[in-house]
């Protein structure tokens, strides 16, 4: 009787969580188109695009958790394809935009690329647990972040790096034997977020090689940087 009373819990969760999503989706349009109404107010225009900024972060919450459960009941894959890299970081930085202007942070890439530099990943989930580092780098940022992209050693490397105070010394050193397990009270920090980036990569495989996630400094900046290395 618990165990159907668990995995009924389970699938209203599941439900309940993709019909919020859908909402947020649906509102996120109509501020969009307020937003545009309103693009002669300043002031209106810069709180509406805050706004959606939180949406975001939320939409992102949702996503994250929708996909760990489908990786929990295994029937989860990713759909791996080939993408240029210089247009998908584009669209990271396009994406971004709107919410790194309200908070007054200057958001920029700079890619070792060719323009037909090519790689194989699952774009919806990369991009969703990019745009995820990105949101919440905008968080801490003081004025500046970057999102780098190259090949290299036959992989590709995505990072972000920021201008905050970075992580945590020990954070960094302990994070993937958390898990996502504990909360960190001077980071602010369930793990859950790094959790999910972590799935994402290894989800991405080459023959026995699994993508990974890094933590670290920023050399360029001087804040956090994360990195997602996928082979």
């Amino acid at each position: 009787m618990s165990e159907q009373i668990e995995l009924d819990f389970s699938t209203v969760m599941f439900s309940t969580i993709h019909d919020v999503k859908n909402s947020l989706v649906v509102a996120q349009g109509s501020l969009a188109d307020l937003s545009s109404a309103l693009s002669d107010n300043e002031d209106a225009h810069k709180s509406l695009a805050l706004l959606q900024y939180e949406i975001e972060r939320t939409n992102h919450n949702l996503v994250r958790m929708l996909v760990l459960y489908k990786l929990n009941q295994q029937f989860f894959s990713p759909h791996i394809e080939e993408y240029e890299i210089d247009d998908f970081t584009d669209e990271l930085i396009i994406h971004n935009m709107p919410y790194s202007e309200a908070k007054q942070v200057t958001l920029r890439k700079q890619c070792e690329l060719k323009p037909d530099d090519v790689w194989y990943f699952d774009r919806d989930l990369l991009s969703s647990m990019i745009n995820s580092v990105i949101n919440n780098a905008l968080r801490y940022a003081k004025s500046n972040i970057v999102v780098s992209a190259t090949l290299k050693d036959e992989r590709l490397v995505i990072g972000v790096e920021d201008d905050g105070e970075g992580y945590p010394e020990h954070f960094v050193e302990d994070w993937k034997d958390r898990g996502c397990a504990g909360f960190d009270y001077q980071s602010q920090s369930t793990g859950l977020g790094l959790y999910f980036a972590e799935k994402v990569a290894k989800a991405h495989v080459q023959g026995d090689v699994q993508g990974d996630v890094l933590l670290g400094k920023s050399e360029l900046l001087g804040g956090a940087k994360f990195t997602v290395v996928l082979p």
